[in-house]
């Protein structure tokens, strides 16, 4: 199933960021949901922008309209720690992950962003070997998943 909304937390804005798919009930429950005073909608990228106490309910309102396999959500402290850890990786220092905050989801990312680039591609290889479909036990559908996420992972966090 493809990733239908995008929540995450930009640090430089300081709000949430939505990017999805154009919806008009969800976008008229956003607006109910959200006043206008904490939100912005940004028209050339095509993203809303919501201040942070809203996090939460957006997740919820998007979970429920999408499913939860279709939201992609990133937490402030997953996108702040993200941050901390990029700034220690080029400073050769290593990074500490927070275990005591947040959600499996974000302990997941958390655990990800660890990961060196060269790290990252092991482990999408061996599940890649895993799931291919040639395999006996191999998936064609989750292989296809597995090269799309990881085509993304590679354009949008490690800029390949």
């Amino acid at each position: 199933m493809a990733i239908k909304a995008r929540i995450f937390w930009d640090t430089n804005a300081q709000a949430y960021v939505v990017s999805m798919a154009f919806n008009e009930k969800l976008v008229d429950t956003l607006k109910a949901l959200i006043p206008s005073g904490d939100r912005s909608w940004d028209p050339q990228a095509k993203m809303w922008y919501v201040k942070e106490p809203y996090g939460e309910a957006l997740r919820s309102l998007f979970v429920t309209g999408f499913g939860i396999h279709a939201v992609s959500f990133t937490s402030k402290t997953v996108a702040e720690q993200a941050q901390q850890n990029t700034q220690q990786r080029t400073s050769s220092q290593g990074a500490m992950l927070n275990t005591s905050a947040g959600s499996t989801e974000d302990a997941m990312v958390a655990f990800f962003m660890l990961l060196s680039y060269d790290a990252a591609k092991a482990a999408y290889r061996r599940a890649a070997m895993d799931l291919h479909p040639d395999k006996q036990s191999g998936d064609g559908t989750k292989m296809s998943k597995l090269n799309d996420l990881w085509a993304r992972l590679e354009k949008e966090y490690f800029k390949r």
